[in-house]
């Protein structure tokens, strides 16, 4: 028996987020942002939803290189 589809995969982009990411290790933000065709505001939202709900993990490797 299947179960019920969690309600915050739902919305379309984390949805396609999460079925893109299912084929890859990793994902660099642009590659997601080009793949769904998303603005990088409404893709950096919905990936902190994710992350929060722990269905992801996001590094921000810019601010490591950083320093």
């Amino acid at each position: 028996m299947l179960k019920e589809l969690d309600p915050l995969l739902h919305s379309q982009l984390r949805f396609g987020v999460m079925s893109l990411l299912m084929s890859v290790e990793s994902a660099e933000f642009t590659w997601l942002k080009e793949k769904t065709n998303s603005t990088a505001g409404n893709l950096s939202v919905q990936l902190d939803k994710l992350s929060e709900a722990g269905y992801i993990t996001v590094e921000n490797l810019s601010r490591a290189r950083s320093h």
